[in-house]
């Protein structure tokens, strides 16, 4: 498995405007049940998990991969092929819309789905190709700092919304729906170039240092356990 996987990174970016286009509709426009996509906040929590644990299970102190990591990267990928995995996303994907139109809730069915999804996202991470293409990857990359900057931009947008002529509610949903993910957009490319890619490099620079001192201590007490313990005939 790679350091990154990049379908699960560009997945996670579509669901990311997914969750901002959802917001629109409900806080900005007022809600239309037919674009209702609150199962995207679930699937984009669920991939940030993964993708989160994959980080942490990255390596030890020793810059080693961790056995944790060792043991994903030795799944094995059987019955799992890219036409499968892309008719599960399309399946998903009307059920995330279809569910509130048809029976006013919420697609929660969905959930247990998205581990099987991730799984076979990930056994096959480079053969599908629109996920794996540089924008949905970027938008992958700055999606946490989409998440956290599009409630903002949807509350200015409201006041404007409040303020301007009614509109018919379609055409609200497309002209306030761009503009919130377009200036969301941009706002999130600055804060992850300029403020998240330096925290990111500044914390990997301390663990990178913070290594050898551990690895430097680990000799000493295997030795001090050696002399401790008598040696067996």
């Amino acid at each position: 498995m790679a350091q990154e996987i990049r379908t699960l990174t560009g997945l996670r970016g579509l669901a990311a405007l997914g969750v901002i286009n959802h917001h629109v509709n409900i806080f900005v426009v007022g809600g239309t049940v037919w674009l209702r996509g609150q199962t995207f906040v679930d699937l984009f929590f669920v991939l940030s998990g993964f993708v989160m644990s994959l980080t942490y299970l990255g390596h030890d102190a020793t810059g080693a991969a961790s056995s944790e990591r060792a043991s994903l990267a030795s799944i094995p990928c059987i019955g799992v092929s890219p036409t499968m995995t892309q008719a599960l996303l399309l399946v998903i994907a009307v059920a995330i819309y279809a569910a509130p139109a048809i029976s006013g809730s919420d697609a929660w069915f969905l959930l247990p789905v998205y581990p099987p999804l991730i799984y076979a996202l990930a056994a096959n991470d480079g053969r599908i190709g629109w996920l794996n293409n540089r924008v949905a990857v970027w938008l992958g990359d700055i999606s946490y700092s989409l998440y956290l900057i599009h409630p903002v931009v949807l509350l200015g947008l409201k006041g404007g919304f409040d303020a301007m002529p009614k509109m018919p509610q379609a055409l609200a949903l497309l002209v306030y729906g761009v503009a919130a993910t377009a200036l969301s957009i941009v706002l999130s490319a600055a804060s992850y170039r300029w403020l998240e890619k330096p925290a990111r490099a500044m914390l990997s620079a301390r663990k990178q240092q913070a290594a050898p001192r551990q690895n430097a201590r680990l000799p000493v007490s295997v030795s001090h356990h050696m002399r401790q313990s008598p040696a067996k005939e």
